[in-house]
Formats: structure tokens, sequence, C-alpha cells
């Protein structure tokens, strides 16, 4: 069923193809923004990227989680688990087969951004293994500060 305001707010990529008509372009960004979209035009490549490390990655990263905590006692991880861990594997119930898909069609893009994750993720267990408690906190503070986008 249609739904009033489904893309309001929504982001909108659109990635014209070179030599796009730039009057086709603008009549497709003023019809996503019509429906209150907020349209972002970029190059197919930048896109890639983009979407490899705010959507593919974090879906990859889902499904390992979930299979790396549950591997072993998922009975009683499934019970015990608080809504942290709820919402970082929510996503790890999507389709698996999409997700192969989409994956392997972003190949390229979500091997750079898994590089980058498993360079931090390293740094992270490092100063835990050195049980070094200011290079812990020095890097969820750093995460949290990019996301605040200070």
């Amino acid at each position: 069923a249609a739904r009033t305001g489904l893309f309001r707010g929504a982001p909108c990529i659109l990635c014209p193809p070179a030599g796009a008509p730039a009057e086709a372009v603008a009549r497709t960004r003023a019809l996503w923004e019509g429906v209150g979209a907020r349209v972002e035009v970029m190059a197919p490549e930048r896109h890639d990227r983009l979407l490899a490390a705010i959507s593919h990655l974090p879906h990859v990263v889902a499904y390992a989680l979930a299979a790396a905590a549950l591997e072993e006692e998922g009975e009683a991880c499934r019970r015990l688990a608080g809504t942290g861990f709820r919402d970082a594997t929510r996503i790890a119930r999507s389709s698996p087969e999409l997700w192969r898909d989409i994956c392997l069609l972003n190949r390229e893009a979500l091997l750079a951004s898994l590089d980058r994750f498993e360079a931090r993720l390293a740094a992270m267990r490092a100063a835990l293994e050195a049980a070094d408690a200011e290079a812990l906190a020095a890097h969820f503070a750093a995460a949290r500060k990019l996301l605040e986008g200070d």
C-alpha cells in the first residue's frame, strides 16, 4: 500500500552516466525532491565506496558477529542477549542470498572497507591485549567523535 511521506527526508543518490543530459538529471532530481527525498548526485565509484562502508560492511559485520557469538552457546546467548546485541545483529536476519549478491557486485569497494575495519579492530585488540586502558578508550572516543561529526 502507498504511504504518504515514504521518501520524506530519505537520501536518494543519483549516479548519472557519463554524458547524461543535464536536463534529464535535473528532471530526475526534481522528481525525487518533489516526494521529499534529499538528493545527492555522485559518480558511481563514489556511490560504491560509500555504500560499501555504510550498508554492505555493516551487514557483513552483523552476520559475523551473530555467528561468532552464537556458534558455541547459541541458546543461552539468545536467551540472555540484551538490546545491544539485538541492535547490532538485527540486519543479520536479512536474506543471505540478497546480501551475497550485493557483496559480490560491490566486491572491490567492500574489500577496501573490510581492510579499514580490520585495521581498526586489530588496533583495538592490541590495546586490549596490552591492557592499555588509555589506548582502548582513545579508540572508542575517536569513533564516537566521528559519529558525532566533530
